[in-house]
């Protein structure tokens, strides 16, 4: 199980780490005064049978830690794609983020709110659609991968108006090292997710949904989530 877990995250880690980045906006007037953790959906908002799953600060930086490791060691054709870790990805670990997971979809969602309010880069969406991952070992890092990840703009329906979705399909192989000197062994990775973004009131409304080794993704919880979501910052005093 450990070895699935460090299998799955680095495959994830990698798509995450080229996707395209966000650009700032301006901040528009009228931003809530609630507390920014409370807007976050709150255990029986999510679709039903999406149960909150505990997600620590300490988990948050688990889960993001592999993006500054990997930056060095990582090779990425086209090479105007090669990835930095944004300013978001680097506070990560401070941003209100909840998460949920169904066992009848298989879905994870996760939400995530910031401040400052930001959009999809077109541009580098456009450019760099399809790109190839290479990851070499490092002490840090103890897995090689080889991972080939597309990025599409797309349509839900039932999100929000104005909202952009973009999704990603990462497929490849990880060889996660064997301990004591034993070669590791090699998996398959299939890495499927869907982003939506939406603008409300001065916050970045951002939730992603996951699916289990490349299943199908649950979007009618993910277009509910995300509704929600923006409607909770939007009627927030």
């Amino acid at each position: 199980m450990r070895t699935l877990r460090n299998t799955l995250a680095v495959g994830t880690a990698v798509v995450a780490l080229v996707a395209p980045a966000s650009v700032a906006m301006a901040d528009p007037a009228g931003a809530p005064t609630t507390p920014v953790d409370q807007l976050l959906l709150a255990d029986g908002e999510f679709p039903a049978g999406y149960e909150v799953m505990p997600f620590s600060v300490a988990d948050r930086l688990e889960m993001i830690a592999p993006l500054n490791q990997f930056q060095s060691k990582v090779t990425v054709t086209p090479a105007e794609c090669a990835p930095t870790v944004s300013a978001l990805q680097q506070h990560a670990g401070d941003l209100p983020m909840v998460s949920a997971f169904s066992d009848r979809t298989t879905t994870g969602l996760v939400e995530v709110l910031s401040a400052k309010p930001a959009a999809v880069n077109a541009a580098a969406l456009q450019n760099c659609s399809n790109v190839k991952v290479e990851l070499k070992p490092s002490e840090q890092v103890p897995a090689k991968a080889l991972i080939n990840i597309t990025f599409a703009q797309v349509s839900v329906a039932g999100v929000p108006a104005g909202t952009t979705v973009i999704a990603a399909r990462g497929t490849g192989t990880v060889t996660v090292n064997g301990k004591d000197g034993k070669p590791g062994k090699e998996r398959a990775v299939n890495v499927n997710q869907i982003e939506g973004v939406n603008q409300v009131r001065g916050y970045t409304v951002v939730v992603t949904a996951s699916g289990s080794q490349g299943g199908r993704l649950d979007r009618a919880g993910f277009a509910q989530t995300l509704t929600k979501a923006v409607d909770k910052v939007r009627a927030a005093r």
